[in-house]
């Protein structure tokens, strides 16, 4: 039965899971690549284009499907049969950062394990900017709504002598050829970071077991901090697409918190989670499982 239905959908195992832009179908990663129906709950094509997909994003008009391998290698999909469009043959440059596309769709932004920043076409791979960090990292890529402002987080290398530098924030405007990107240091090591749909606030979520934090990216000062000791230690966040909610997966499930305060709204307890995702109109929640992944009702899980 569909979420609609008031019964989750077992989207079996699913490392990742997203939803297209019209929030009619959600699709997940595991061995192979598989799109489901949201309206049937039905596994619409599946889809093994590269060896161990580990990363996706959705074009903006729906119609590609972009997917990023463990070894950095990225190719794309037409959404409609999982069939491959372009294999960029990239994955000599590691996997580093998730994968994103630039409003126009016409672009993909993402970092490697080699250090290095990449904007390519998303229909022939040519590269069209590229910037080299050195001994930083870049770990995720964020993007706007509107594909204005971008933020990517790096982390230094370890070094052989003295402590590891801190990892920072660069703030983008778009097109990155363009910008001269603004530094935003990190006080804390987070382990993942999500920047809200108008990329003004950055949600921080640290090595100290499940506390997650927010911080205003004008002023840089923290807006709040709350601690889920007894959730464990944060694995993914995510915002609504209103702001107005905050997802923090932790190792035994997740937690709603409330965007502006920090409190928490609900917990979903579920087995071996490993992210989670809102649909774009707000109504629907992936949460994806290394056993069996679900998609719901938001409102099945948050209280009216």
């Amino acid at each position: 039965m569909a979420p609609t239905g008031g019964r989750p959908v077992n989207i079996k195992r699913s490392y990742e899971a997203i939803f297209d832009p019209a929030s009619e179908a959600c699709v997940t990663v595991a061995r192979d690549v598989s799109c489901w129906s949201v309206k049937t709950g039905k596994k619409l094509w599946r889809s093994h284009p590269l060896s161990h997909p580990s990363q996706i994003a959705f074009s903006p008009d729906g119609r590609v499907v972009a997917v990023k391998g463990a070894s950095g290698r990225l190719v794309t999909l037409d959404a409609f049969d999982g069939s491959v469009l372009f294999d960029f043959d990239n994955e000599r440059e590691g996997r580093g950062s998730n994968v994103a596309f630039s409003q126009d769709g016409d672009h993909l932004v993402d970092g490697s394990s080699n250090g290095m920043l990449t904007v390519r076409s998303a229909a022939d791979g040519t590269i069209v900017f590229a910037q080299s960090f050195g001994g930083a990292r870049p770990a995720s890529v964020h993007r706007s709504s509107d594909g204005a402002v971008w933020l990517t987080r790096h982390h230094p290398m370890a070094r052989s002598q003295g402590p590891t530098p801190p990892p920072y924030m660069l703030q983008w405007t778009w097109p990155f050829n363009d910008c001269v990107p603004v530094r935003i240091p990190l006080e804390a090591r987070p382990i993942v970071t999500a920047a809200d749909k108008c990329a003004r606030r950055l949600a921080v979520g640290g090595t100290d077991a499940g506390r997650t934090a927010t911080i205003d990216l004008e002023s840089r000062t923290e807006l709040w901090s709350t601690s889920l000791d007894s959730r464990g230690q944060v694995k993914s966040l995510e915002w609504s697409p209103d702001d107005r909610l905050l997802a923090v997966l932790t190792y035994s499930g997740v937690s709603i918190l409330d965007g502006e305060t920090g409190t928490e709204l609900c917990f979903r307890e579920f087995p071996f989670p490993s992210s989670v995702s809102f649909s774009p109109d707000g109504q629907f929640i992936a949460l994806g499982s290394w056993e069996a992944g679900i998609l719901a009702l938001v409102t099945d899980l948050v209280p009216e």
